[in-house]
């Protein structure tokens, strides 16, 4: 589908054996034209799957975004820092609150040159109230928030409470520009889809665009 001119890889359900076929399928074409280590894009894991990362690699390469935040970190920051840099484009910032885990990131993002293209802040949890509620959530005291053009929203860990990630938005909806694209993983479970619908609640601008993949939902900023 297309939204401000640019194709959106739309994802329709589909069984169980034709979903693995097309976990294969996004794999392969992640990789295509890899230079790099396997080991280096992996990092213990898909923290979001296959058929999402390639979308979203898609959508990166057409919009060539000069600023991504990403809350929380891991192989989809390398993958977009290599998609920033294939496209000419900016800088992705990604919010990690394992300050070990931020200083392995960081020497994968080196090892692969991609330090110019991405930036792993560490930031730590601290108690933020949003709505009367009180949350764990990245402390951005050293972080300048400046106009984003894509927002990655995969942390912090759900664990940490009912809908632990919904700061992000109220937080960070100033700083988001018009037409930009939000992307949510993890949907698949209660308390996103419950965040979702108190953000386009709360946020009127905020639109609905399509699933990216089986776990993982694209929304984007309207006029504000």
């Amino acid at each position: 589908m297309l939204r401000d001119g640019i194709c959106i890889p739309r994802w329709t359900p589909v069984n169980e054996s034709v979903l693995h076929l097309q976990q294969q399928e996004a794999l392969m074409r992640i990789y295509q034209g890899w230079d790099g280590p396997i080991s280096a894009g992996l990092l213990g894991g898909w923290a979001m799957e296959p058929i999402s990362v390639a979308a979203l690699l898609c959508i990166i390469s057409q919009m060539k975004p000069m600023s991504i935040v990403e809350c929380g970190s891991g192989a989809s920051s390398v993958w977009m820092a290599r998609a920033l840099a294939k496209a000419n484009g900016g800088v992705i910032t990604s919010l990690e609150h394992d300050q070990e885990f931020c200083a392995s990131l960081s020497a994968v993002l080196s090892d692969g040159k991609l330090e110019d293209r991405a930036k792993v802040l560490w930031a730590p949890l601290i108690e933020q109230e949003i709505d009367g509620q009180v949350y764990a959530w990245y402390d951005l005291s050293k972080f300048a928030v400046k106009e984003i053009d894509l927002l990655v929203v995969d942390g912090p860990p759900g664990k940490l409470g009912p809908t632990a990630r919904f700061p992000a938005l109220p937080i960070l909806i100033g700083a988001l520009r018009q037409g930009a694209f939000i992307v949510v993983d993890d949907i698949d479970r209660k308390d996103e889809r419950v965040m979702v619908r108190r953000w386009l609640h709360r946020h009127p601008s905020i639109e609905p665009v399509c699933p990216i993949g089986p776990r993982t939902r694209l929304l984007r900023v309207g006029s504000k």
